[in-house]
């Protein structure tokens, strides 16, 4: 398979291979391209546990009638967006 790339990506690879990280541009992109299935597979093996108490605790803020209408918040998303331009 060809695959090409942007002059500044090929530079990178080539330059890895130059530094010994990698025995050839081929093995680069392959353990690259690994490392990325391993992370995408780490992330979907992610329970989020670790993430409930904070959504436990923006529901309960809703409940309490401490939430933003979403038209508020969008607003508000605007205006700092246009702030910075």
């Amino acid at each position: 398979m060809n695959i090409r790339v942007k002059p500044d990506t090929e530079a990178w690879l080539t330059s890895q291979v130059s530094e010994g990280r990698y025995s050839s541009v081929e093995e680069a992109v392959e353990v690259l391209v690994l490392e990325h299935q391993l992370f995408e597979l780490d992330i979907a093996a992610d329970d989020h546990l670790w993430a409930k108490p904070a959504i436990d605790e923006a529901l309960a803020s809703l409940q309490r009638g401490e939430g933003s209408p979403l038209a508020d918040v969008a607003r508000r998303l605007k205006e700092r967006i246009a702030a910075r331009s």
